[in-house]
């Protein structure tokens, strides 16, 4: 499809999407319980809530942690409180890119699954010398302080695989999606997918992560003067596999671990991205050629949108949160107050429809 048409179906989906939640979130003026909501970024959360522009934030890892820290805020929530185990960010590769660089995007893949190992490991030796130098990169990368990294990866399960487990979740938040009207009725069918189920066996492919066990390092740069083109969030240590990638002090003779196994790799135009919807907008407009961002987006955009990307491993479970100021304490005091989500194609925000609904609150856009 050509990139201009793309990028004008993304932003008609945007619209739908917009109408859908006006209908969903619409109450009558006697509903007894009331929460409101505004998009705001992570990374200007905690400032809003100081400013009182905000009553609280569902957020994901730095800006949690940075919050309760800098004493502005407390947990009402931890995400996995919420939904229990459940699967947060992805990697997820343009399918045209795939068609005609498969070796460069298995490559790119590999260093993603080294660097979550090397995080993992990390994590569990934390008097060791790498989990000091885990904390440093961590902090340069969010501008947020070592003490706020040291807890945000002690609230993160870094994971790369696509497990049974992450597939039934995923059909799980398509199915929300379907029965809040965010995905359109025919979404499923226009997509080429038979029902939910055949959906996410085909969307989220394991195994190129099969293939990529076996690849090597190399020798020389594969791409260069054509690096691949990585979309990411602000600040987001839900991909810190990304970031210690990209890092060049860890592996070794100046190089990052992209280009240990033969990638060059750049910031996409436009990025790094506010949340995972910017990232599968610069997906369609031809911007990105691998890219990390939520779950959910990858699967609201494409269904409603047919941005024609694939998943290919997970990043992360668990590790957001409800952040609140000193005014809630309990459910009953979120009724009538105001809190951020980082947007509408957000796990975030899916999750905080589902927690205030299933609570019999009635959510309105403020």
């Amino acid at each position: 499809m050509d990139k201009k048409l793309v990028i004008i179906a993304v932003v008609l989906v945007a619209i739908v999407i917009v109408g859908a939640l006006a209908a969903t979130m619409m109450g009558g003026s006697d509903d007894d319980k009331v929460v409101y909501w505004t998009p705001i970024g992570p990374n200007l959360q905690k400032e809003a809530l100081i400013a009182g522009q905000i009553d609280g934030a569902i957020t994901w890892e730095p800006f949690a942690s940075d919050a309760v820290l800098s004493g502005s805020a407390t947990i009402f929530k931890w995400s996995d409180d919420i939904w229990e185990d459940h699967p947060c960010c992805v990697v997820a590769v343009d399918n045209g890119f795939l068609e005609n660089n498969r070796d460069l995007a298995l490559r790119t893949l590999k260093a993603h699954m080294v660097a979550t190992e090397w995080i993992v490991d990390t994590i569990a030796d934390p008097d060791g010398d790498n989990y000091t130098k885990l904390l440093q990169i961590g902090a340069e990368f969010s501008q947020r302080s070592t003490a706020v990294v040291n807890s945000s990866v002690s609230n993160i399960v870094f994971t790369y695989n696509i497990t049974e487990s992450f597939e039934d979740w995923m059909e799980v938040i398509t199915q929300k999606y379907i029965d809040l009207d965010l995905i359109q009725g025919s979404a499923l069918g226009t997509q080429g997918y038979a029902d939910v189920e055949d959906f996410v066996s085909n969307y989220f492919n394991s195994s190129l992560l099969e293939e990529a066990m076996d690849i090597e390092p190399s020798s020389t740069i594969l791409n260069a003067g054509n690096p691949v083109q990585l979309g990411y969030l602000i600040g987001d240590l839900h991909q810190f596999a990304r970031v210690i990638a990209n890092n060049d002090t860890l592996w070794g003779e100046g190089k990052d671990l992209f280009e240990v196994y033969g990638v060059a790799t750049e910031t996409s135009v436009g990025g790094p991205y506010v949340n995972g919807g910017a990232v599968m907008n610069a997906f369609a407009a031809g911007n990105v050629d691998i890219g990390y961002l939520g779950s959910p987006p990858a699967i609201l955009n494409h269904l409603n949108g047919g941005v024609d990307i694939t998943v290919i491993a997970q990043v992360n479970m668990v590790g957001s949160a409800i952040f609140v100021g000193e005014d809630i304490t309990t459910l009953d005091d979120f009724n009538g107050k105001v809190i951020a989500t980082p947007g509408v194609s957000s796990i975030q925000h899916l999750m905080f429809l589902d927690f205030f609904t299933s609570n019999g609150f009635t959510v309105k856009a403020l």
